[in-house]
Formats: structure tokens, C-alpha cells, sequence
């Protein structure tokens, strides 16, 4: 019990990073759409443990400077993949046609 209960959010990072993946490859939305959902979690997650340590006064300052620069980095992730997202094609025969040229173009080794 105590190795499922430490492994179930390793599980969910691996199964969201996957989905990020797919919905990256495939130029799908819904996917996309979940992975980026589960990174504004998680920096929502990220600053509020920052704002909690940051009022605590035994935390070194050290631990401090990382928690913000973790936070930082997962907000610019997350700002990356919202852009990506809405570049992403509204309908099925958009995504379609870009992952037809997005594979046609891998085939001759330009991608």
C-alpha cells in the first residue's frame, strides 16, 4: 500500500506528459487541451507552496530562491504549450491536413 500510495502521482505526470506528447504529435487539441490544463494546475499548485514557505521564517533561503524559480519555470511551460495550442487547427480536416504535411515533410527528412 505505502509503494501505490507514493507511486499515483508519478503515474498521472507520466499519463499527462504522455498526452502532452500525442496531442503535440498528432496536432489534437482535446489532448493538448488536457496537458495544458494539468500544467496550470500544477503552477497554481507550485505558487501557492512558494507563498506557504515564503511566510514560513525558518525556510532558508535557498529553498525560497528554488520554489520560485520552479514556479517561474512552470508557468513559461505552461505559457509555451498555451501558445502552441492556439496554434493548433480548429477542425478535424485542418489537424488532418497539417499532420499529413507534418508527416510528408518527416518523410524527406526536413522535419
Amino acid at each position: 500500500m505505502n509503494v501505490l500510495a507514493r507511486m499515483w502521482p508519478a503515474a498521472i505526470t507520466a499519463i499527462m506528459a504522455y498526452c502532452g506528447y500525442v496531442g503535440a504529435r498528432m496536432f489534437r487539441r482535446d489532448l493538448t487541451r488536457v496537458y495544458l490544463f494539468y500544467l496550470v494546475f500544477i503552477a497554481i499548485v507550485r505558487i501557492s507552496v512558494t507563498v506557504h514557505w515564503a511566510m514560513v521564517p525558518d525556510v532558508s533561503m535557498s529553498a525560497q530562491v528554488f520554489l520560485v524559480i520552479s514556479s517561474i519555470l512552470q508557468l513559461v511551460i505552461a505559457h509555451f504549450v498555451w501558445r502552441f495550442y492556439s496554434l493548433l487547427p480548429t477542425t478535424e480536416e485542418e489537424s488532418r491536413f497539417v499532420q499529413f504535411v507534418a508527416e510528408h515533410q518527416s518523410g524527406r527528412g526536413l522535419v
